[in-house]
């Protein structure tokens, strides 16, 4: 039995060198570590441009196992969550939520270095015109992005796909302020006036919980509640008014994105 003969002409570098068999042009070289890899051309020029710029990436630290690029996204998605253990449970469970729901099925096959944008591009059309909300939409592309960008950060991959994607826009959202007037009416039955406002979502003279003083604000119940905010005040809070446990509800005003509430806690004017 003969076995293949390895032609003796064969070309060495600094790193590696290319070897001829059977017609092929067999690059070799060994990485870091002192393993040795190969890549297998028709054509020598071919192979020795390969080992040139392996060379380099070896020479700049920016070379990557190929291994790492040939790992499917579901294995690299395990690994990822493995990594993201020091962030919040809620991050936690959002990057799991959103990988085993949206995105592995879609991509938990595809290599790691093999994930074309344009693919990536048609998974968020195919999402949006399926129903999914914009900003959910959004958030799956963030989830992938970072997942990717992670694999480049280890060295798994060279680029990351999602930078040559254009990410889908959500539409903003008109900012709902109450008057200087509402305000006041809202903050009437407290004892302690205008200095300890109330907190109501998306409302610069009340940002943060659901729940102050005793009372709750909130969205009325029943019919359309857009731009519509309540209020409820405990006895605790307000001893004496008639209007306790009454809900009161004030119609807010649409102002600019980014506007500002003209409001100062310390004067009973408006600023």
């Amino acid at each position: 039995m003969l076995l293949p003969r390895c032609s003796q002409e064969h070309r060495r570098f600094e790193v590696g060198h290319i070897e001829k068999r059977r017609g092929h042009y067999r690059a070799r070289y060994r990485d870091p570590l002192g393993r040795q890899h190969g890549k297998t051309f028709s054509r020598r020029k071919d192979a020795e441009r390969f080992i040139r710029e392996t060379e380099v990436d070896l020479e700049r630290g920016d070379w990557i196992d190929p291994r790492g690029a040939a790992l499917p996204l579901a294995h690299w998605a395990d690994e990822f969550l493995a990594l993201a253990r020091r962030l919040s449970p809620t991050t936690q469970e959002t990057y799991r939520r959103d990988l085993t729901k949206y995105i592995l099925p879609r991509f938990g096959s595809y290599r790691l270095g093999r994930l074309p944008a344009d693919e990536i591009e048609n998974w968020l059309n195919d999402e949006v015109a399926s129903g999914i909300a914009a900003s959910s939409v959004h958030r799956h592309y963030r989830v992938l992005r970072r997942v990717l960008q992670v694999a480049v950060e280890k060295q798994r991959i060279t680029v990351n796909p999602c930078d040559r994607v254009q990410a889908p826009r959500v539409p903003s959202r008109e900012m709902l302020f109450l008057s200087w007037e509402q305000a006041v009416e809202l903050l009437r039955p407290t004892p302690s006036g205008i200095g300890r406002s109330c907190t109501w979502p998306s409302t610069p003279a009340c940002v943060g919980a659901n729940r102050c003083l005793g009372g709750s604000v909130g969205t009325p119940k029943g019919g359309s509640a857009a731009g519509i905010a309540s209020v409820r005040l405990s006895p605790e809070e307000s001893p004496g008014d008639r209007s306790l446990g009454q809900q009161r509800c004030f119609q807010m005003t649409p102002r600019r994105k980014f506007g500002r509430w003209p409001f100062n806690r310390t004067s009973s004017k408006p600023a």
